[in-house]
């Protein structure tokens, strides 16, 4: 079934069926307590830098650094894991089924 169209448009094509090999499939957006895990991960390692008062002192040193320097620090690699985490989650929970194939592969 074709739209009918006004003055010098070309007429549209039919549009494929749901099912059909013509329409890319999208993947699920997995489950709530996934994409739950992944917003807290995300908080922490956002609020652990953000709330000053945790970190708003000298003391514990490391060294010649202060404690505000060594903990800002060793957020970075921690802020790293905690978003490498997120992604293998997202990841997995938008694979579909086994016999899909990867989305870079298919490309």
């Amino acid at each position: 079934m074709t739209v009918p169209s006004r003055g010098d448009d070309p007429p549209m094509p039919p549009r494929a069926a749901s099912g059909s090999q013509a329409e890319p499939t999208r993947p699920g957006r997995g489950s709530p307590v996934t994409w739950t895990i992944v917003g807290v991960l995300l908080a922490i390692g956002v609020a652990g830098t953000l709330i000053v008062p945790i970190y708003a002192r000298s003391t514990p040193k490391a060294g010649a650094f202060p404690f505000f320097y060594w903990y800002q620090l060793l957020w970075i690699p921690l802020v790293a894991i905690l978003s490498f985490a997120c992604y293998l989650l997202v990841r997995r929970t938008g694979r579909g089924s086994q016999t899909e194939g990867r989305r870079d592969e298919q490309r």
